[in-house]
């Protein structure tokens, strides 16, 4: 899946590593076991589908999800599933990815980044109860809270300890200001004919951003996407479909027929549901551009 582009594993295994020095020296009271929490039960709301973001006919008829949380990994769920009902630690972070998966011409495949959700973030209690909605907008939160996850997982091998006090650390990052940050800049003023550079988190330095959790030295402009630019549709020179892999994206397409890139990195649009159009390019006049059919599922 094209995630993988996103994280060096030599940068961020030295990022880690500090990460558990720092941890060692000078945390050792603050690790908790598990059953100093409470429990709580949380239904975690998964996306509509078609989304409400552009054109719902052009979406691709939806055959599943792959769930991944802080206990689990691509486990799958039909499409008919809205909800899961998950028993989490009381007020402690915990998130949800929801990766659709979606039926093309070729197949089953993974095109369209997921969405996530962040408990207790955006948590409606209701009764002894609540609800998280799993939305688009923080699926790369979660997804940068899971990377954390599996990079501490991997260094500190079976070393439960180490591995308790690392999730702990991570958990204590102020995340409500992450997600409530990203989701400030995706959006959209209906009342302005040309917009500015769509903002797409995808298009941030994921690496940086986890070398300022693991250091205690993020900064919200780690956030702002740089060296990108737009590209308007009919000046492409295309009357296809063309949907983003970030679905808030598409919002912007099927209004203003303009999308965000990536300046000299792949930019992944899907043509049709059928094949999937990877850009690059410096510029809105220098682009290249490729053509290949949407990436298989292979079922084991």
């Amino acid at each position: 899946m094209k995630y993988k582009n996103l994280q060096n594993p030599i940068v961020l295994a030295v990022i880690l590593l500090a990460l558990i020095l720092a941890i060692c020296s000078c945390q050792n009271n603050s690790s908790f076991s598990e059953s100093s929490f409470l429990k709580e039960n949380v239904s975690f709301i998964l996306p509509v589908w078609p989304p409400e973001y552009g054109e719902q006919s052009l979406y691709p008829e939806l055959t599943g999800w792959l769930i991944t949380t802080n206990e689990v990994r691509n486990q799958a769920v039909e499409a008919s599933v809205h909800e899961i009902e998950l028993t989490v630690n009381k007020n402690k972070p915990f998130y949800v990815i929801a990766q659709p998966v979606t039926k093309s011409t070729q197949g089953q495949n993974c095109f369209f980044h997921c969405a996530g959700g962040i408990y207790p973030y955006s948590y409606e209690r209701s009764g002894k109860t609540g609800t998280v909605n799993v939305i688009w907008e923080q699926g790369f939160s979660a997804y940068l809270m899971d990377s954390m996850f599996l990079s501490a997982n991997s260094i500190c091998g079976q070393d439960e300890s180490q591995i308790s006090a690392c999730e702990n650390y991570i958990t204590s990052f102020n995340w409500k200001k992450l997600v409530t940050t990203i989701q400030s800049k995706t959006t959209i003023d209906p009342n302005v004919e040309e917009q500015e550079v769509f903002y797409n988190p995808w298009h941030t330095d994921l690496s940086a951003i986890k070398q300022g959790i693991a250091y205690k030295d993020f900064s919200a402009t780690l956030l702002n996407q740089k060296n990108c630019f737009s590209v308007v549709l009919q000046d492409y020179g295309t009357n296809e479909s063309v949907l983003s892999s970030y679905i808030p994206e598409n919002e912007m397409i099927h209004n203003f027929s303009q999308f965000s890139l990536k300046k000299n990195e792949e930019n992944y649009f899907s043509v049709n549901n059928q094949y999937q159009m990877i850009i690059r390019g410096s510029s809105a006049k220098n682009l290249s551009i490729e053509y290949i059919f949407l990436p298989i599922i292979i079922e084991e």
